[in-house]
């Protein structure tokens, strides 16, 4: 490996913990287990499965973090919903000008749940013309928030990105073991002709693993195969812009 990697971002579990490390080289956990001089290629093979299956649970599981995300905020706007949810903290809103420039809006009334809500009671109309609308109603005008969200990784899913991991390590170290990732291939018995057909498009299009039980869990977790969580936009709610994310480090959550 050309780097070392210091930092698994985005991994939904602590590649140098030994039960996930021995996990993913032995197939067996084990406390015990050295990870004096660790294997890169084991953060490598997290690293990717957690890429994976964010993308194959259409982003609802996911580790913890802090966004950083746009809003429209003309002509008004009474609620600012995020994309990253759960939602813990709201560290900072502010006004982005036509200038480009951010100005923090102070401490406003927010009401935190699922998602961001400002209180009702002081979303008048007047109210958000006059304090964050302070332009002309045709111009263009951004709300920024930054947030901190929770991690969804939940036993079920840190087991389905272990087993991943795992055959993602065997198929960068064959000589450990036999990968059961499937070959993308096909067998076809026509006229007494027997061929093989490669085929990479079967489990992409039906947004599998190849892995059953790796597959009964996203079923259970994303059963219409969505790309993005659902979500409701009105006028005085418009979709958020993800401006940065960043992941937080298994280090950050013990300290």
């Amino acid at each position: 490996m050309s780097a070392p990697i210091n930092e698994c971002r985005g991994c939904w579990v602590d590649w140098t913990d030994p039960l996930v490390h021995s996990t993913i080289v032995t197939g067996r956990p084990d406390p015990d287990y050295d990870v004096s001089d660790p294997d890169e290629s084991v953060a490598l093979a997290v690293q990717v499965a957690s890429d994976i299956l964010l993308r194959l649970t259409a982003y609802l599981v996911h580790p913890a973090g802090t966004a950083e995300e746009d809003y429209l905020a003309s002509p008004r706007i009474r609620r600012l919903s995020t994309n990253w949810r759960p939602l813990r903290q709201v560290l900072e809103v502010a006004r982005i000008g036509l200038d480009g420039l951010a100005e923090p809006l102070g401490h406003l009334p927010v009401v935190i749940g699922h998602d961001a809500y400002f209180s009702a009671s002081r979303c008048s109309l007047n109210y958000w013309v006059s304090t964050i609308c302070r332009c002309d109603p045709n111009d263009v005008e951004y709300v920024r928030m930054r947030y901190r969200f929770g991690s969804t990784v939940t036993a079920s899913a840190r087991r389905a990105v272990l087993y991943l991991s795992r055959q993602l390590w065997l198929q960068a170290n064959p000589s450990q073991g036999e990968c059961e990732l499937p070959e993308r291939v096909t067998s076809v018995n026509r006229e007494g002709l027997s061929y093989t057909i490669f085929d990479p498009q079967t489990y992409l299009m039906e947004r599998k693993t190849g892995l059953p039980s790796v597959d009964l869990w996203l079923a259970a977790i994303n059963p219409a195969k969505a790309v993005r969580p659902a979500g409701i936009w009105t006028p005085d709610a418009p979709p958020p812009v993800n401006h940065t994310t960043r992941w937080t480090s298994f280090e950050e959550l013990s300290a």
